[in-house]
């Protein structure tokens, strides 16, 4: 039981700082374990399974985060490499006899006999954003604004190496981030 998120909704769907652990929320079934929508480390189980439980894969290989206990993959993968994903709740086959908890199996894009890939950037600015409800108020009397810069940039390229035999597929992605720290006040 459970779910194939397909190359269409990877690349269609919005997900919190192009992470496609945030895609699976998509998942019937699946429980974060800490707040709803922080699925960044992995840390999500399905039937009351531990999250420790939880099998990690690329493309058929085990990808396991160990020294962090096994919750996560080790690797994080771009958006842009990833062909689809499936995640397994429930009833495994037994090539995953090793592991309990959900099953997570990325597939990666891989090149082809033409010359193809991508680039992309994302912009965050304070400048296009409303300040924060509760920031502090400045001198002027306006609410301060936090000074998020973000920027997310990068891109993928695949071709042949021996057309119709070997082939390459490379991604890469950045992310930078700016940010000022606001004051915080409280009186008790």
């Amino acid at each position: 039981i459970g779910a194939v998120v397909s190359e269409q909704e990877i690349d269609q769907l919005p997900s919190q700082g192009r992470n496609h652990l945030s895609l699976m929320q998509l998942v019937p079934g699946l429980v974060p374990e800490l707040t709803p929508g922080e699925f960044e480390g992995g840390n999500f189980n399905a039937n009351g399974r531990s999250i420790a439980s939880n099998l990690w894969t690329v493309d058929g290989a085990a990808n396991q985060d160990t020294d962090g206990g096994g919750t996560g993959p080790q690797a994080r993968i771009t958006l842009d490499s990833m062909a689809e994903f499936q995640v397994l709740t429930h009833q495994y086959t037994a090539e995953f006899g090793g592991s309990s908890g959900v099953i997570v199996n990325a597939v990666t894009k891989s090149g082809g006999n033409t010359l193809h890939g991508n680039v992309f950037e994302f912009l965050r600015d304070s400048r296009f954003n409303a300040p924060y409800y509760f920031a502090p108020v400045g001198a002027d009397g306006k609410k301060q604004k936090d000074g998020l810069n973000r920027n997310q940039f990068g891109g993928t390229l695949g071709g042949p190496v021996m057309r119709d035999k070997l082939f390459f597929f490379g991604a890469y992605q950045r992310t930078r981030a700016r940010q000022m720290a606001n004051d915080n006040v409280a009186f008790v």
